[in-house]
């Protein structure tokens, strides 16, 4: 989607090295509220920042896509990707380090697809409930 261009990342997914220049463009990230309400979009926002950061900075920014690598599918794969996902299923993928469950309308459809793949490996008393009645378990 051009929207999303030019690093086409994910914003629900990602990993980041803990430097001066990530902690500087995920703290102006958080910063920015504002302009995610206006945006309704985690994935704009998040990427005008690493854009800004990349050219005034000197950030360093990699993002895989869906068609290089099996590595990180996601919900795209899943909605549109049949064939992948049979594959992942009868355990012909060996490289799929994460299944990461976007493109879903809420978290309670995340939660049900992710257990019907048999893909969800967290114990119900670990998310049932606040933070804090977890902890003290």
């Amino acid at each position: 989607h051009i929207r999303y261009q030019p690093l086409r990342g994910n914003s629900g997914f990602y990993y980041v090295r803990n430097n001066v220049r990530t902690r500087a463009a995920f703290k102006d990230a958080v910063m920015r509220t504002d302009q995610l309400f206006v945006s309704r979009s985690h994935q704009q926002t998040l990427l005008e920042v690493l854009s800004e950061h990349i050219s005034y900075h000197g950030l360093r920014v990699k993002t895989f896509d869906a068609d290089d690598t099996t590595w990180f599918p996601n919900g795209g794969h899943f909605m549109t990707r049949p064939g992948f996902m049979k594959d992942l299923f009868a355990g012909k993928l060996n490289d799929v380090y994460l299944f990461h469950m976007n493109w879903t309308n809420n978290k309670k459809v995340k939660l049900d697809l992710l257990k019907q793949m048999g893909e969800w490996y967290v114990h119900d008393s670990c998310t049932n409930g606040p933070l804090q009645e977890t902890l003290e378990e």
